[in-house]
């Protein structure tokens, strides 16, 4: 088996054995798979006068590639000039010596301040009598009150009215006792209001237990409570708040729900 050898005579691994499993020359890059003889002694030429052989195909390369050409030399790179290293720069000199400022004269004491006379202590203030008392005022003389002509009666002691709703239909519905409920009767419920409104046109609009109402002593007045009705109340066309004590007088207006469907005139007549 032939060994691998470089064939360019300029390479430093020219006819050298190379691996054979190489392809080309790690130094100068030219194909391999030619075997160059050695030079004998008496084969020896001239560098001037050998030339170079030619490129013999080997068995891996194809028949088609072109004949070998060894590359021209390459000039060695001249080494670069020499440069002189720069001169060492001289050691700095030392700081001038700078003596030291002198010192500073001791501060003489202040001179000695005598401190200032005392004031002499203020004598007491002389004794004054306090001024004489007041007697006593005397009490005021009993008066007896004077008779009254005529008694009134406190305001809670006025007889109580009797309270009657007289619906838009001319139909009237009174009160019996001090306190009662406005509503309509239930089958849920059948405890009845002390106010039925059942029969009414209208009467899905009022709810169960709609309002109460109720004779304030000390109001001297019947007062209306909307029970947080499902379509309200209404005292003289204005919505009455839930859980808030209004005052009926004789004559006012009171509508329950909206849409005037259900209307009464308040009635408060003597017994």
């Amino acid at each position: 088996m032939t060994a691998n050898r470089c064939p360019n005579p300029s390479c430093e691994f020219f006819n050298r054995i190379l691996p054979n499993n190489a392809k080309v020359c790690p130094m100068c890059g030219t194909p391999l798979g030619n075997v160059v003889p050695p030079p004998s002694a008496e084969n020896q030429t001239p560098s001037a006068e050998r030339q170079l052989p030619e490129a013999v195909p080997s068995a891996k390369s194809p028949a088609s590639s072109p004949p070998y050409q060894a590359p021209p030399p390459q000039p060695a790179p001249s080494p670069p000039a020499y440069q002189a290293p720069p001169p060492p720069q001289p050691a700095p000199s030392p700081p001038a010596y700078q003596a030291p400022p002198p010192p500073h004269p001791a501060s003489s004491p202040p001179a000695y301040q005598a401190p200032p006379p005392q004031q002499p202590a203020s004598s007491p203030p002389a004794y004054q009598a306090p001024p004489p008392q007041q007697p006593a005022p005397s009490p005021p003389a009993y008066q007896a009150p004077a008779a009254s002509l005529a008694h009134t009666p406190p305001p809670h002691l006025t007889a109580q009215p009797t309270l009657k709703l007289i619906h838009s239909s001319g139909k009237e519905f009174r009160l019996h006792g001090e306190e009662g409920y406005i509503g309509r009767q239930s089958t849920a419920n059948p405890a009845l209001p002390e106010i039925d409104l059942s029969g009414i046109p209208n009467e899905g609009i009022v709810s169960r237990s709609h309002a109460r109402v109720y004779w304030d002593k000390s109001q001297n007045a019947y007062m209306l409570v909307d029970n947080n009705s499902r379509n309200g109340t209404y005292l003289n066309d204005k919505f009455l708040s839930p859980s808030i004590h209004y005052r009926l007088n004789h004559k006012d207006s009171l509508q329950l729900g909206q849409e005037r469907l259900v209307c009464f005139t308040v009635s408060l007549t003597d017994n």
